[in-house]
């Protein structure tokens, strides 16, 4: 398996995400970080499955939530750029390659 390495930014997104879900309905929020925790086991079985977005970068949809895990595979290891809503300001995370 491949190491994963979160940018920064990428790790808050998911605290944001999880919290605002809670904030919605009770436990929707710890589905919300197991639907990504999922996404990432199956990223690290099998991390060229996932659709390309542009030249290295790839993305893998959470079930059940619109979002999605932004990610690339450098020097054998997972770089998670972003976990971003797929409806909302796409590109923001271009910066972060």
């Amino acid at each position: 398996m491949q190491k994963v390495i979160y940018h920064p930014e990428a790790g808050q997104e998911i605290i944001s995400s999880a919290q605002y879900y809670e904030s919605q309905v009770e436990g929707l929020g710890i589905h919300f970080v197991e639907g990504f925790e999922y996404a990432i086991s199956e990223i690290e079985e099998s991390p060229l499955t996932w659709p390309v977005l542009e030249s290295d970068i790839r993305r893998h949809q959470l079930g059940h939530f619109p979002f999605g895990v932004i990610y690339r595979i450098p020097d054998n290891t997972i770089r998670v750029l972003a976990v971003m809503h797929l409806h909302r300001h796409p590109g923001y995370w271009k910066s972060r390659r």
